[in-house]
């Protein structure tokens, strides 16, 4: 089994003390070790050996700690050292044990100096996250090392209180200049600024400093929902936060409650959510106007966006504050083009300050500037360098009587380049104790804003009592990675769901389901939400009804668009014939006219003189005027929101899902996401079954992919295969397709005489 072996090691004060005395420290020794839950494996001399359960790690390592501190107090008593070491150890039949975890314990107890313990590696590893090292010491046998805990700071938790002396994230000078002068502009007209650059790039803390000095009348902070499916879900949720804030400022009540009332309702009519929010922007007006901000880079739902878009288009005075990844295009929802800035990279000298500003430290010393490498270009990564350099133990505080400075505990990290804030990240998660990072796992996969009552009876279903929540909240909110209450930054959030298991993210989605589901939802428009739950919690069908149900409130409320797409979900998660069924009949059955850019059956495809949306002799459309050609156009023109809307069309009207997984593949492959690409591909080939049509077709979109991701030779074979397959189903077409991908592949691999040869050979 495994266990912990200790090994004390004794040598006496001088040479004149008396076997007595040792033979008296023997027996206190032995008799400590029982106490705390330790097995005497033996002794000889001044040498005591126990081994310890593999959970009682920390209680053998704080036992050696207080031995160590106590006999170097003492004038009298020996000079002590320890040996750690983890492993298998079992019972010989002749008696005694044995196990190399003991040799490894003793030798180290040999190379440790006087008050040293040693700890092997695994032993080091599984007590990373509650002590602090000091050096390494070479064996001499077998390469084995010994990790010397920190006498002088031997605890973790309490290097990590130096979080709390951290200053607040100052204002990067070059994000600065290049934003404040555009939010600074007075505000007359209502005004869309689109910020570009990666999540952490300075957008918050200016808007910080800018919402210190202005006078809105309030300001909205519109966020990602599940998936991004529930309608209207990112502005309810932001008007509830606003009120929140609202109340604790004691604020005087605003048009917002009658907003969130109308947000609310069984039955949210488009015509009188734009009424509401109309009233609740003049209303505004008067007051200093109003400041909205989407974070695009999360999955804010279409519905707000295009509220917030409709509102763009109005009198009253209000500003937008989009923030978008570099390459993403705006969403057409918004209805108007807007002033775009870049968010730059930190120079050197902004990186300095910043992490000067942080830890209260000259931004020119060597301190400072070490922080500021391993930071990065972005304000987060300087941030997160220093918080993981205090909460790792490399940087400690040494309190106001040392004015308020910092120093090395044993010695800079070592490293001239930037860390990423994902490695950053991790780092500090790798040692948190174990209730903190089941906790901060499932505060990952829950929805932003899940309110607190629902957080518990998730925690409580995950196995994790009350005072264990308690404890562990207290320690993620010490080390900084929650902000808000329960609210992580959303570089974390992702790096957590990618880490996770795919079973225990399923598990806890599906938790919070039934949760949900024993509720009920508030409003139909939740089901949404509900539905991507139970969908990524491992029941598709149950997910279908609820995805479905949402779709038919938001066709009947007039929002199109999230209509469509909550039923292509619908039909991708559960695509049985009565989803396909339902899903089409909302399609079709709109009562509602669509917004003229929304892909819909209505502008889809309606010859002049037929009937209106819904009607039993409403005609088919023409094979040109199918979502998936219109799609396929969008796709050759760039048009990516365009495509997606139809592909969801598609979906909804029951085509082929391998086909529009293969149309989603190749718009991620234009946007150059190969993770999704491929991902999409894989579940296209998978549902197209071991029919050879569509293995060709999906080798065919896989050759492409390869071929854009340099993978040329990759992509030669996926070509080969799928012309061998055109050719055995007689398809001229399908063959001419797969020989030009070969010539785009010879091309590639730079040699076009060869290409131009398989060109020549094509049948078309």
């Amino acid at each position: 089994m495994e266990r912990v072996v200790l090994w004390h090691r004794a040598l006496p004060a001088g040479y004149g003390q008396v076997p007595d005395e040792l033979s008296h420290h023997v027996d206190a020794l032995s008799a400590r070790l029982r106490e705390a839950g330790g097995e005497l494996l033996g002794s000889l001399g001044a040498a005591v050996v126990a081994s310890f359960a593999a959970r009682d790690l920390e209680i053998a390592v704080e036992l050696a700690l207080a031995e160590s501190a106590e006999a170097e107090r003492s004038e009298d008593a020996p000079r002590i050292s320890f040996g750690l070491s983890l492993g298998l150890i079992e019972a010989r039949p002749e008696g005694g044990m044995l196990g190399d975890c003991i040799d490894r314990a003793q030798l180290l107890a040999n190379r440790a100096r006087a008050y040293e313990l040693l700890l092997d590696a695994p032993a080091r590893q599984r007590a990373a996250g509650h002590f602090l090292f000091s050096r390494v010491v070479g064996t001499g046998s077998a390469a084995a090392r010994g990790y010397a805990v920190d006498r002088k700071h031997p605890h973790r938790h309490e290097a990590r209180r130096g979080l709390a002396h951290l200053g607040c994230m100052p204002v990067a000078k070059v994000v600065g200049d290049s934003l404040a002068p555009q939010l600074e502009a007075e505000l007359k007209a209502p005004r869309l600024l689109i910020t570009r650059g990666p999540e952490g790039a300075g957008l918050e803390a200016v808007l910080r400093r800018h919402l210190a000095d202005a006078d809105y009348a309030f300001v909205l902070c519109l966020r990602g929902t599940p998936g991004g499916l529930e309608p209207l879900g990112s502005l309810k949720r932001a008007l509830a936060r606003a009120e929140v804030a609202a109340h604790a400022k004691g604020t005087a009540a605003d048009p917002r409650g009658a907003m969130r009332e109308c947000l609310e309702a069984e039955t949210q009519s488009r015509e009188a959510t734009l009424a509401c929010w109309s009233t609740l922007l003049n209303a505004a007006g008067s007051r200093g106007g109003a400041l909205v901000t989407l974070g695009l880079h999360q999955a804010v739902d279409v519905a707000s966006v295009e509220l917030v878009g409709v509102g763009l288009t109005g009198d009253a005075p209000h500003r937008v504050v989009a923030e978008l990844p570099l390459d993403a295009p705006m969403p057409r929802a918004l209805g108007v083009e807007g002033e775009e800035v870049l968010l730059p990279p930190l120079r050197t000298r902004d990186a300095r300050l910043l992490a000067g500003g942080i830890l209260k430290l000259d931004p020119g010393g060597d301190l400072a500037r070490r922080v500021a490498v391993l930071g990065g270009d972005t304000p987060m990564g300087v941030e997160e360098a220093a918080r993981t350099l205090v909460a790792a133990g490399d940087l400690l505080h040494r309190g106001p009587e040392a004015g308020e400075e910092w120093r090395w505990r044993v010695a800079p990290r070592g490293g001239v380049c930037a860390i990423p804030v994902e490695a950053l990240l991790e780092e500090r998660v790798e040692a948190l104790r174990d209730d903190a990072r089941r906790l901060l796992d499932v505060l990952a996969a829950a929805p932003l804003e899940t309110r607190p009552d629902t957080l518990m009876q998730l925690t409580q279903r995950d196995g994790m009592s009350p005072e264990a929540v308690e404890g562990a909240l207290e320690e993620l909110t010490s080390e900084a990675l929650l902000i808000e209450g329960t609210r992580m930054s959303q570089t974390l959030r992702e790096h957590l769901l990618l880490a996770m298991p795919p079973a225990r993210v399923a598990e806890l989605r599906r938790y919070l389901a039934q949760v949900l589901d024993e509720r009920g939802p508030d409003c139909s428009f939740e089901r949404a939400t509900l539905g991507y739950l139970w969908a990524e919690g491992g029941d598709p069908q149950r997910a279908a009804t609820q995805l479905l149900q949402a779709a038919q409130a938001a066709h009947s409320a007039g929002w199109t668009r999230a209509a469509v797409r909550l039923a292509a979900i619908a039909v991708q998660t559960s695509p049985t014939a009565e989803t396909r069924r339902v899903a089409l009949a909302i399609t079709r059955g709109r009562s509602s006219p669509a917004r003229a850019d929304a892909p819909s059956r209505e502008n889809v495809a309606r010859p002049e003189g037929t009937q209106p949306a819904g009607s039993e002799t409403q005609p088919e459309p023409s094979e040109e005027q199918a979502p998936t050609a219109r799609a396929v156009r969008a796709l050759l023109s760039g048009d990516f929101e365009t495509v997606d809307g139809f592909i969801d069309l598609a979906v909804a009207e029951g085509h082929d899902l391998a086909a529009t997984d293969r149309l989603r593949a190749m718009a991620h492959l234009l946007r150059s996401d190969m993770t999704s690409a491929r991902r999409l591909l894989d579940r296209a080939k998978n549902r197209g079954g071991d029919d050879p049509r569509q293995q060709a077709r999906a080798a065919l979109a896989l050759a492409w992919v390869q071929l854009r991701g340099g993978l040329p030779q990759d992509a030669i074979r996926d070509g080969l295969h799928a012309l061998a397959l055109a050719r055995s189903l007689q398809d001229p077409r399908g063959e001419a397709a797969a020989m030009h991908t070969l010539a785009a592949c010879y091309r590639k691999l730079g040699r076009g005489e060869q290409a131009a040869r398989i060109e020549e050979a094509s049948p078309t």
